[in-house]
């Protein structure tokens, strides 16, 4: 559509999870081109308001993924609504030979044309590769995170599952993350990309199907989580970065089940040279992380420091117990900060979904084939909310304010915390800044340090 811009072309983008009623309009207008994904397509052929009957040109785009099982029935029932006589193209970056077979019989007299350039630009990409006994992979993903340090970087995975799992871990250790796979929506996965686009994300976990057509030039790092069971993958894989002239690297964590596929590629491109690295010994990760959440930590402290506070700080260097109490204060602060940024995207999201939606549309619109994600949005979101409460409830009870501090609020925080975790992880009920006893008892022992 970008590319018709300053064109007299007329060209229509149509998918699910946007309004029906402006393409209708559109449509009624009359268009020259309409690009479309297979479920909103097959809508307006259902609707009567997008005849094909003139069609002169059909382009398949991504054809492996559009002549899969999901979607063959679809693609048929579009080309059935198409002229016979008509020219049929097939876009892919890469194509299996059983997808071949497919695409033959449903074109005449096909020819292959070759243009792709993927392998001469992975061979000026520097791969290397870590093997790892894959017991914990998601360990070896941080570490290596660590050693290597990418600005921005795809975490590619072979299943939603596996985006869902790293993108959760990721975040949990404080990094910008977010998967990307198919059962999002349009909305969701434009946002998604838009946040990665402005660099306001550090990394993409992505599956090879929601990952076709990503082009961005800071994409610094690929890391192959989990490595590509066919060599053309990988290669397209690794084309996502060292663009616009820019060093790329490609790393690939490689278990003993993977091995096989690992040495297939080498023998399939030997252009492609892989180098292997070493992770360093666990005291050395241990100083580098330990480093690394220190310089998020202090990444901020242009912000005044109350006195009061940094009393407080010099009496928890001094106490023998100040390590404890540091420790349980940064994972509650932290945590709760992922709550709050978790929640905020969520409502966000929600308010654009609703904005979005057409009542009046079919409800096959949405997915295009595919389902909504698993789980329970309503539950999930209440347990978050119960979390945030009890971290902004517990943070009142630990100002050192004017008048004494609301008694209900902190009982609160301590029933809140222990109502969304386990009787074990609830730690500390608060911190008193004169009397340590009472640090386990909630507000018991004294109040007249509380004024």
């Amino acid at each position: 559509m970008r590319l018709a811009t300053d064109t007299p072309v007329a060209v229509l983008p149509v998918y699910g999870g946007t309004a029906m009623a402006p393409q209708l309009d559109a449509l009624a207008r009359g268009v020259h081109a309409v690009v479309g994904t297979p479920g909103r397509v097959l809508d307006h052929i259902r609707r009567r308001s997008l005849d094909l009957s003139r069609v002169r040109t059909v382009v398949l785009d991504e054809c492996d993924e559009m002549l899969s099982m999901g979607f063959l029935e679809d693609i048929r029932s579009i080309l059935s609504a198409c002229p016979r006589e008509r020219q049929t193209c097939l876009f892919s970056a890469t194509v299996p030979r059983d997808i071949e077979r497919i695409a033959r019989r449903q074109m005449h007299e096909p020819v292959r044309i070759e243009l792709s350039g993927d392998e001469i630009a992975a061979a000026e990409i520097e791969h290397a590769f870590y093997s790892t006994t894959g017991t914990i992979k998601t360990r070896d993903l941080l570490d290596v995170i660590i050693v290597e340090d990418p600005s921005a970087a795809i975490v590619f995975c072979n299943t939603r599952e596996e985006t869902r799992l790293v993108a959760s871990v990721l975040q949990k250790q404080g990094y910008s993350a977010e998967a990307l796979s198919s059962d999002l929506t349009q909305a969701a996965r434009e946002k998604v990309m838009g946040r990665f686009r402005e660099r306001n994300l550090r990394f993409l976990v992505a599956t090879d199907v929601a990952a076709r057509g990503i082009d961005i030039s800071h994409v610094s790092h690929v890391i192959n989580y989990s490595f590509p069971e066919n060599a053309e993958v990988y290669v397209h894989r690794t084309g996502r970065t060292g663009r616009a002239g820019r060093a790329g690297v490609a790393l690939s964590i490689v278990s003993p089940l993977e091995i096989g596929n690992f040495y297939t590629l080498t023998k399939s491109y030997k252009s492609i040279q892989f180098s292997e690295r070493k992770l360093p010994p666990k005291e050395e990760l241990a100083a580098t992380r330990t480093e690394v959440k220190l310089d998020r930590l202090s990444h901020d402290l242009s912000q005044p420091v109350s006195p009061e506070w940094l009393l407080l700080a010099r009496h928890l260097v001094q106490d023998p117990r100040g390590e404890r109490v540091v420790a349980y204060l940064l994972h509650e602060a932290i945590e709760a900060q992922r709550i709050a940024q978790r929640q905020s995207e969520e409502t966000e999201a929600e308010t654009e979904t609703e904005g979005e939606r057409d009542p009046g549309a079919d409800s096959s619109e949405m997915g295009e084939g595919r389902r909504e994600r698993d789980g329970h949005p309503g539950q999930a979101g209440t347990q978050e909310l119960s979390a945030a409460q009890g971290h902004q409830s517990f943070s009142t009870g630990l100002r050192l304010g004017r008048g004494r501090p609301n008694m209900n609020a902190s009982w609160r925080s301590s029933s809140s915390r222990a109502a969304s975790r386990s009787p074990a992880s609830t730690g500390l009920g608060w911190v008193c800044c004169c009397c340590w006893s009472c640090c386990c008892c909630s507000w018991f022992c004294c109040w007249s340090c509380c004024c």
